[in-house]
């Protein structure tokens, strides 16, 4: 049987809607019978012939590895052989050979979104010639930004460790959404819904909040205040200090505003000194670069192995320093560096 009056116009032309799976024989057969008794010919003087009103036809995207190979060398048989079209059906045939390939580097997924994409924009869009006329877009030239963007997606999706499709009937993802990746609205509307349980009601409900205390034992150690100090007994050595157990327990700072650690309260109050203030500690940074390296030694044994003047860097990066790893750049002066000021420009680079 061939096709309905529908596609067999958009095959004519290679316009309009072709999905692959139409060329599924079982489908094909069954398309035709449910065109014959559910509509009669009074259908065929309805205004709005653009529109597809057949048997419904399988989603694209939830075709098996299996399913996807045999409508495609139906689609081949069906342009050569019945349709004549010797040109177009060459291009689809090397075009699959571009899915293949994307198939055994990328996996299956990145290949069906890319067959996806590259025919359904070669039957909506023509091609505008250099002598003005238009031509269907040759879809045997492999694409390398549908592919990037196409892997983009199954990685952003989790599809590519699929070695078959997950959103085809049976699979793991079958009631997904192919085009986000995620499950269906529909499916998370029905989700059952948790029920919070019922809050259990106490006499003291209408009582009103008692007040926050507030932290005890504030005081002085030596001639500084701090919050919160309390002194504990050495009777305490070995267990974590109380101030510092209470102010970790409650958020507050164990260092006094300086950045100074607070010293743990573990001497007894009698043996403190009353006029001992904290400690100011002077924080040491390095002010200069230094190289341990025996320059002397590395300069006889690079000479002795015969690696001088080719590895006179090694050297001069002891004596001054190595660089970062950033070659020099000829951008231009409007990109002063090597890494250029967005993600956009990097493509110069």
């Amino acid at each position: 049987m061939g096709f309905t009056p529908y596609f067999d116009k958009n095959i004519r032309t290679l316009k309009g809607p072709i999905p692959l799976t139409i060329f599924n024989k079982a489908w094909k057969d069954r398309a035709i019978i449910y065109h014959m008794e559910k509509h009669p010919k009074s259908d065929e003087a309805s205004l709005d012939r653009s529109r597809y009103t057949g048997l419904p036809y399988p989603s694209e995207w939830a075709q098996s590895f299996s399913d996807w190979t045999q409508n495609h060398q139906g689609f081949y048989s069906t342009l050569k052989v019945e349709y004549k079209f010797n040109k177009f059906a060459k291009w689809l045939q090397m075009h699959k050979a571009n899915c293949d390939a994307l198939i055994a580097e990328d996996g299956f997924l990145v290949a069906l979104r890319y067959d996806i994409q590259v025919r359904t924009n070669a039957f909506a869009h023509r091609v505008v010639l250099a002598d003005g006329s238009t031509s269907l877009a040759n879809i045997s030239v492999f694409r390398p930004k549908i592919a990037h963007s196409c892997y983009a997606t199954a990685r952003k999706n989790g599809e590519l460790e699929f070695t078959d499709n997950p959103y085809a009937e049976g699979g793991a993802r079958a009631h997904w959404d192919p085009t986000t990746g995620a499950p269906k609205q529909s499916d998370r509307r029905t989700a059952p819904q948790k029920t919070p349980a019922p809050a259990q009601s106490t006499s003291t409900a209408n009582l009103p909040a008692k007040p926050i205390k507030a932290p005890r034992g504030g005081g002085y150690k030596g001639s500084n205040f701090i919050e919160n100090y309390k002194p504990v007994q050495s009777s305490f050595q070995g267990s974590k200090p109380a101030f510092e157990s209470r102010a970790i327990d409650k958020g507050l700072p164990t260092s006094d505003p300086t950045g100074n650690s607070l010293e743990r309260a573990t001497t007894p109050p009698e043996e403190m000194s009353l006029s001992r203030p904290l400690q100011d500690h002077v924080s040491s940074w390095p002010s200069k670069v230094k190289c341990k390296m025996n320059i002397e030694e590395w300069s006889l044994a690079l000479s002795s192995a015969g690696l001088l003047p080719e590895f006179e860097d090694v050297l001069l990066g002891f004596k001054k320093g190595f660089h970062q790893g950033i070659p020099q750049h000829t951008l231009g002066p409007t990109i002063p560096f090597f890494t250029p000021p967005n993600h956009t420009s990097a493509w110069h680079a």
